[in-house]
């Protein structure tokens, strides 16, 4: 997710490699997997995002935290231009999934944030990414399924290697307000 909040992307990137989990399956999305990666050729302007590690618990249920992409607004609507942020309540999880309910002020994931991000804030302040947007409800309101992090983690780490930061550690080179935090 490029670019400041709620506003349409201003810059383009260079991409030399795309993989997806072998293990995918589009015709059976509760099977997980839905998880692909994007190299970029070039440094962005971004703060990166740590990735979940740890196998959530039961503690996660009932807890907020927040989806973000480029999505189309509602099951009726054409625009997905602007991204948007929204605030979900985390309701349950399965070995490849977390389910979200949306808030009755918010909406969640629809058509067009698939691969966004659902994240809370760790004990450094840094987001911490926990699934992926993978699929959701037919009218864009009630429900959203994504990816765990965790559950797929050995295909990130097997097509990255090292360089990505996860939870707990102090991530060299990851900065946020100019420091690079202690844990």
């Amino acid at each position: 997710m490029i670019g400041p909040d709620y506003a349409s992307p201003t810059a383009t990137y260079s991409v030399d490699q795309i993989t997806f989990d072998s293990s995918f399956n589009p015709n059976n999305l509760s099977n997980g997997h839905d998880l692909g990666l994007i190299h970029v050729t070039a440094d962005m302007p971004v703060l990166s995002f740590k990735l979940n590690s740890m196998p959530l618990t039961s503690s996660v249920n009932g807890r907020f935290a927040l989806i973000m992409g480029y999505g189309i607004t509602s099951a009726s609507s054409f625009s997905n231009t602007t991204k948007q942020l929204a605030t979900v309540q985390i309701n349950s999880f399965d070995a490849n999934l977390v389910y979200s309910n949306f808030s009755s002020t918010s909406s969640g994931t629809c058509e067009g944030d698939s691969g966004g991000p659902l994240y809370v804030y760790d004990a450094d302040g840094f987001p911490l990414i926990l699934g992926t947007s993978s699929f959701g409800d037919s009218t864009c309101a009630h429900t959203s399924a994504l990816q765990r992090v965790d559950a797929d983690l050995s295909f990130v780490t097997s097509t990255v290697g090292s360089g990505i930061c996860l939870n707990g550690e102090s991530c060299d080179g990851i900065f946020r307000n100019g420091f690079e935090p202690p844990l």
